[in-house]
């Protein structure tokens, strides 16, 4: 049975034949004209070219109805739907069923396809579009659009190169290349393509945004600051541009003007639960803590799958009630929040606590009136029966944590193993008298903004030669060639002791930790493993620590000492007041 005009589509989707899949199989009954006008064609197209597309949409539709066999009009009409950013496909499809081996109508298809997630059908007929035309640029730079989306930054890098290299003034390509080596670090590179894109493309908002988070991991928060505004004059209503200024102005300290951006974010898009948590960043920077936990709250790890029928804790009396709490984000976060495990246990008539597999022994032992259990995903089975509430770790600050004041002067709050601890007092005795210092600089992941947080271990130098110090390594990764590096550099050894797994033996890397006199770190789990030990510990960050809640210490970890680098301060200076003050220390040891 054949389609009529106003039949649905034989192809299943549900909509009117005219403006779905192309069948010739299933013509419109009515007599149509062969072919519209070359005059009408041509006019069509440079309306397209003056990128005249609301008013070029209604042309097209009326041009295919009169002319459904013509594969230029849906290709007209599909690519003014793509650039309008409406559903193309149907009328891509029917172009691309006329003209088979049209190059533009093939690659139109494939971004369509692409934006749509359709990978392997977008670069079938986006490879077609070239082997129809091998110098066709822009198909090659769809073609790294498409691997870029699927996550193959290797190939996609390929791509844009090869299209920039037929044809250098293709803004997306420099655009979405810019994006590409900012994702894998390659930063330097990254601002020249996108720079590249806004001289080609001055009035491109995107551009803009990319570039201000390439100089924003780069440490250039003022060029990102910059860059951020000129995107919003372009594009005011961009939410999530709103959200990068606000986040920006915050790695500042600028946190009034931040929480003003992210305001401004949630009037365009009241719901944006980005923008609510993000704010809480400043919120609680600013000390303003029942606002910020109430924001912090919509942070996606609170929100995740676990325990769908159980409500979530909300400071109600746990007398005679029974609570389940559930580490979550980092294992230094885990770490920092079960400083508030000990409250709940007391109040409660049971407590459950599903922590990371790295951290079972060591919570088992520190928290022997709960029952400590691995957390899996998805959970392990657990009497619902039983339990009346579950608490996410972080949320327990909430109800637990709303002033300085609520904050415990507890010195330590997890239990290393002690006999562990004085067999490794006894092997640090053996590397010879005189303080034993441990230190970690970095985090295992040291990408993106990241890369703001730490130092190199080649600048550690005035704290390396200070006479008499034995220095231990805890850093938890593969690190031998930097040891090496700057052992060979500062002509001192620094002692990295292969008898325990500080990345998977937690419950040893705490004994050895508790040996030491004091730890010199950056935020890693080292560095809040030792805190929680009670051990001294330095802390060298990029920024003043938003858990510091808007006081000149750490609330969570008495024996912390926090060393805050300005964001446009050289390392080079906090690690020289470090090393002055510690060199003070030791000489009133004397």
């Amino acid at each position: 049975m054949k389609a009529g005009r106003n039949d649905s589509c034989p192809c299943g989707s549900g909509k009117k034949y005219k403006k779905c899949c192309f069948d010739k199989d299933a013509m419109p009954v009515r007599q149509q004209s062969s072919s519209p006008k070359q005059s009408e064609i041509k006019q069509l197209i440079a309306m397209f070219a003056a990128k005249r597309f609301t008013e070029l949409e209604g042309i097209a539709v009326e041009l295919v109805e009169r002319h459904p066999n013509s594969g230029v009009g849906w290709k007209l009409l599909g690519a003014t739907l793509l650039s309008l950013k409406k559903e193309a496909l149907p009328e891509l499809f029917n172009a691309v069923g006329l003209l088979p081996n049209d190059a533009e109508a093939l690659n139109n298809l494939g971004v369509a396809l692409t934006t749509k997630g359709r990978y392997a059908e977008a670069l079938a007929h986006l490879g077609k579009a070239i082997e129809m035309k091998p110098d066709y640029a822009d198909a090659y730079g769809r073609l790294g659009m498409a691997y870029q989306f699927m996550g193959r930054y290797a190939e996609a890098l390929v791509y844009y190169e090869k299209a920039l290299s037929l044809d250098p003034t293709i803004a997306d390509s420099h655009n979405n290349l810019g994006i590409v080596l900012t994702t894998i670090g390659r930063l330097d590179e990254a601002v020249i393509h996108l720079r590249k894109a806004i001289e080609l493309e001055p009035h491109r908002a995107n551009a803009y945004k990319n570039l201000g988070n390439a100089l924003q991991f780069l440490g250039d928060l003022d060029g990102a600051a910059q860059c951020s505004y000129q995107a919003l004059a372009l594009w005011p209503a961009d939410v999530h541009g709103r959200i990068n200024l606000g986040n920006t102005l915050q790695k500042m300290g600028r946190h009034d003007e931040a929480i003003q951006c992210f305001e401004i974010a949630l009037a365009l898009d009241l719901n944006n639960e980005a923008a609510i948590y993000n704010r809480s960043f400043s919120m609680l920077s600013l000390g303003r803590l029942p606002e910020g936990w109430a924001d912090y709250d919509y942070r996606p790890t609170r929100n995740e799958a676990r325990h769908a029928t159980l409500p979530h804790w909300a400071g109600e009396d746990l007398t005679g009630k029974s609570i389940v709490l559930w580490g979550e984000q980092g294992i230094g976060d885990e770490l920092l929040y079960a400083s508030m495990y000990a409250e709940v246990i007391s109040r409660a008539a049971s407590c459950v606590i599903e922590c990371h597999p790295k951290l079972l022994p060591l919570f088992v032992r520190t928290f022997p009136g709960a029952q400590v259990v691995l957390k899996t995903d998805p959970p392990q089975p657990v009497n619902l029966d039983t339990i009346h509430y579950q608490c996410a770790a972080g949320s327990l600050a909430r109800w637990l944590r709303p002033s300085l004041q609520s904050f415990p002067e507890c010195a330590s709050y997890v239990t290393a193993n002690p006999e562990r601890v004085q067999d490794w007092r006894k092997r640090l005795a053996e590397i010879g008298p005189g303080p034993k210092i441990g230190f970690c600089w970095r985090s295992m992941k040291n990408h993106g903004s990241r890369m703001l947080h730490y130092s190199t271990l080649d600048l550690w130098g005035p704290i390396f030669t200070l006479p008499g110090v034995h220095f231990v390594n805890l850093q938890y990764d593969k690190c031998h060639e930097e040891l090496d590096a700057a052992s060979q550099l500062f002509g001192v050894p620094l002692h990295a002791l292969s008898e325990v797994d500080l990345l998977n033996d937690l419950d040893e890397a705490a004994a050895l930790t508790q040996a030491l006199d004091l730890v010199i770190s950056a935020g890693t789990a080292s560095s809040v493993i030792a805190a929680a030990l009670g051990v001294p510990t330095w802390l060298i960050e990029h920024s003043k620590d938003w858990g510091m809640l808007g006081a000149d210490y750490m609330p969570w970890l008495p024996a912390q000492r926090n060393f805050c680098r300005h964001w446009n301060q050289p390392w080079s200076e906090v690690i020289a007041e470090i090393a002055q003050l510690l060199e003070s220390a030791l000489a009133e040891q004397h």
